[in-house]
């Protein structure tokens, strides 16, 4: 594991900044841009070395013995990280798979459903289309029994004025 963090090695001394003159427009310096910006220069705490100055002033102490311990607990926390993305990756497809089983049984009972309804609606309009038939049965049979009733009291002011044939009343009733 390498120790190298993408810290600046440039130090301040070695950047050479050409003299500016009061007398003539303003010129950028032509030096070396600083690649990072200010506040991530090394300044206190942030510096690695327990604030103690700029860049690598100061030993670190350790050295390659302090990298050796370091490594091993590295490594075993890496594995135990790894371990636990492993676990966490397979209950995760375990959950995708239970969810893509869920939705193609959802997915079955919705063309099911749909096939239900289908024949359902056809069922609705074959009935439909025989109450409508034997409402017109209805209804004629209705006007029927309206002029039979209308016949019955013609013959019925007939007979109580006497003026009654009985031979088509008997013809007439043995037809109906």
């Amino acid at each position: 594991m390498g120790s190298g963090k993408g810290k600046c090695h440039i130090k301040l001394e070695e950047i050479s900044v050409p003299p500016q003159t009061m007398s003539g427009p303003r010129a950028p310096p032509s030096g070396p841009r600083f690649p990072e910006a200010r506040s991530s220069q090394q300044h206190g705490s942030r510096s690695g070395n327990g604030g103690g100055g700029r860049g690598r002033l100061r030993s670190r102490g350790g050295g390659i013995e302090k990298q050796r311990a370091i490594e091993p607990a590295v490594e075993i926390k890496y594995a135990s990280l790894a371990a636990k993305c492993d676990q966490e990756k397979r209950s995760f497809e375990a959950r995708i798979k239970d969810q893509s089983e869920i939705i193609g049984n959802l997915e079955n009972d919705k063309y099911r459903l749909q096939e239900q309804n289908t024949v359902q609606q056809a069922s609705i309009a074959d009935l439909e289309k025989k109450l409508v038939k034997k409402n017109k049965t209805i209804d004629q049979q209705a006007r029927l029994i309206s002029q039979q009733e209308k016949a019955l009291a013609t013959m019925a002011m007939k007979f109580a004025l006497g003026d009654v044939d009985t031979t088509g009343v008997r013809t007439k009733i043995e037809r109906d």
